[in-house]
C-alpha cells in the first residue's frame, strides 16, 4: 500500500496518490465545494457531507470557499489534508498511480 500523506484538513501543501486505473482516461479537475456535496473517505463506511467534515475540522466559511477539491467523473476523490475517496486507492506499490501535490500560490501584495 502506498503511504498517504495526511495534513490538517484544508491545509496546503498537501499530497496524495490515486489509482491511475481508476482514473483511466477521465479528466481530473479542481473545484470548490457546493452545498450538498458528499465524500466517502477511505476507511470510513458510508458517505459524509462536506459540511459536516468542515465543521469537525473547524474550517471557517472563508477557508471552505478557498479549499480546492479534486474531482473525477463528478465524484469528489480528494480533499487536501483528508484521505482520498475509498474507490480511488492504489492497491499496491506495483500499480500505476498519480501523485498529486497542491501548493498555495504566494499572495501578491496589494498596491
Amino acid at each position: 500500500m502506498i503511504r498517504r500523506q495526511v495534513t490538517a484538513q484544508g491545509r496546503l501543501p498537501a499530497a496524495c496518490h490515486i489509482s491511475a486505473a481508476a482514473v483511466g482516461r477521465a479528466a481530473l479537475y479542481l473545484r470548490t465545494w457546493q452545498p450538498g456535496d458528499r465524500f466517502r473517505p477511505l476507511g470510513l463506511t458510508g458517505r459524509r457531507k462536506l459540511q459536516d467534515i468542515f465543521t469537525d475540522a473547524k474550517l471557517s466559511p472563508a477557508q471552505r470557499a478557498r479549499l480546492p477539491l479534486l474531482v473525477c467523473r463528478n465524484q469528489i476523490i480528494w480533499m487536501p489534508g483528508c484521505r482520498i475517496a475509498a474507490d480511488w486507492q492504489v492497491p499496491s506499490p506495483r500499480h500505476p498511480a498519480w501523485h498529486i501535490r497542491l501548493t498555495a500560490l504566494p499572495t501578491q501584495p496589494k498596491r
